[in-house]
């Protein structure tokens, strides 16, 4: 990146973080002159960006966002089977070492 790209580069950052309030449109911004500690400043509404999908999302395709939620769920199903193993293999040390558990009937089937 040479010297001139770079600083075009800082300068549309600036823009887009310290925009004019011109810049919003009349509907994102309201009067915020009803709540006394913030008389008279114009605060920026939420309403419209949380129906939308967070910006930093919307290059991950709906397809690619529902593989990872699948991966997901496979990895945290994964995760409980494999501390249900480790449950299990504890509680048999457990009967092995102690007679009057050893006594009692095993269920080998493990419900939740």
């Amino acid at each position: 990146m040479t010297r001139k790209d770079r600083s075009v580069h800082i300068e549309s950052i600036l823009r887009t973080m310290f925009r004019a309030d011109l810049e919003y449109a009349p509907n994102d911004l309201k009067s915020a002159e009803s709540n006394e500690a913030l008389n008279g400043v114009l605060v920026e509404s939420n309403r419209q960006a949380s129906s939308q999908t967070p910006l930093w999302l919307s290059h991950i395709s709906a397809s690619s966002r529902r593989r990872r939620e699948v991966l997901l769920l496979k990895q945290r199903k994964e995760k409980l089977r494999r501390r249900r193993m480790v449950r299990r293999m504890e509680y048999q040390r457990l009967r092995n070492m102690v007679p009057s558990i050893a006594a009692k009937p095993l269920v080998s089937k493990v419900s939740f």
